[in-house]
């Protein structure tokens, strides 16, 4: 594997989320991506696999998550991989953010921004497996 690339596989816990964390720093660093963008990348991971842990499985089961950044150039894919139920974000509708706050539903903020901070993102199921891709150029 080469140094443009980084692949973890986590265990359904979100303990997990401080190493993934950990690694994304590092990468960040070893591209020299901005802050910014390393942050952008950390929150929407974040958000995604705290939603799969949390509420993907329907049993207490041992499961593997994989995640894989590859950069090329200017672009960043992330690939999040799991074998949880199936859940296409591109799905959800978007929250109303312009209604007072306590007219607002609860939930969808995490979906909102990681949809202002990835330019692509593509769900697919491939038999018992979702296969989450995004794609962010890269703004140095």
């Amino acid at each position: 594997m080469g140094a443009d690339t980084l692949e973890l596989k986590l265990q359904n816990r979100l303990s997990e989320l401080r190493r993934l964390s950990r690694h994304l720093q590092d990468f960040g660093e070893r591209h020299g991506l901005p802050p910014r963008c390393v942050f952008e990348i950390n929150f929407t991971l974040e958000e995604i696999l705290s939603n799969i842990i949390s509420y993907g499985f329907c049993d207490d089961k041992e499961h593997w998550i994989t995640v894989r950044l590859r950069l090329e150039g200017e672009t960043l894919t992330i690939r999040v991989k799991d074998d949880g139920r199936h859940f296409n974000l591109s799905q959800v509708q978007p929250p109303e953010i312009h209604c007072p706050l306590e007219k607002r539903s609860i939930g969808g903020l995490g979906i909102f921004f990681i949809r202002k901070f990835m330019d692509r993102i593509v769900y697919e199921r491939r038999r018992d497996t979702n296969v989450l891709t995004l794609k962010k150029q890269i703004r140095r």
